[in-house]
């Protein structure tokens, strides 16, 4: 009796410390109508508009533990969409989904003029300042560039080397939707007017994040 004894504790002993392999999986949904740039645990992926990218990692679990991973996530700039950049704890068995959709609306600046553009300030209605100049460098004749703004009202500057001025206040800016200002000899032609006279509703307060992309 006391060796049988001996044996089931021996027995729930061996079942109370065994472990066993469990996988834990994310799966990421590009909920975006464009090519979305993921980086998972240093190892980069290319994630087509709306498909899904699944990741397992085989991590162990025992009777009273389960072991945990710490995996960090960026997903890269574009379009519509804020870089994000955070860490998700995995444990043994769990699903984690997550769902990248657009986040920002996005101004670009069409240089049509035969002058460089040189400053652009875009600032919040509701700032008494332009702030600081948004470009590193010039926007050359025929060339275009864009940012990332949150969703609400702006107020935009576009300066040329010569101190030439376009100002256009109160501009409305919407999550998944492009502003594009063509700069034609100081004149523009686009969507800003179209916007500026459509019945929208009001916004009390915004964020300010902006970023730039090229």
């Amino acid at each position: 009796m006391k060796t049988i004894t001996i044996v089931c504790l021996l027995l729930l002993t061996i079942f109370l410390l065994a472990s066993c392999a469990e996988d834990a999986i994310m799966f990421f949904y590009n909920d975006t109508d464009s090519m979305t740039e993921i980086r998972v645990d240093n190892v980069n992926h290319e994630l087509p508009a709306y498909q899904t990218l699944e990741r397992k990692w085989e991590l162990t679990s025992q009777a009273f533990s389960v072991s945990e991973l710490p995996v960090s996530i960026r997903i890269k700039e574009k379009l519509f969409l804020f870089s994000q950049q955070y860490t998700v704890v995995l444990r043994a068995g769990s699903r984690v989904y997550k769902s990248i959709e657009p986040d920002a609306g996005s101004l670009k600046i069409c240089n049509e003029s035969s002058s460089p553009i040189t400053e652009v300030y875009i600032t919040p209605r509701t700032s008494s300042h332009w702030g600081s100049n948004r470009l590193a460098g010039a926007i050359l004749p025929n060339v275009c560039i864009s940012w990332n703004l949150t969703e609400g009202y702006w107020n935009l500057k576009v300066v040329s080397q010569w101190g030439d001025q376009y100002i256009a206040y109160d501009q409305r800016f919407f999550i998944g939707h492009l502003n594009t200002y063509y700069i034609y000899d100081w004149k523009t032609q686009g969507s800003s007017e179209e916007i500026k006279n459509e019945q929208l509703p009001n916004v009390e307060s915004i964020d300010t994040r902006i970023e730039q992309i090229f």
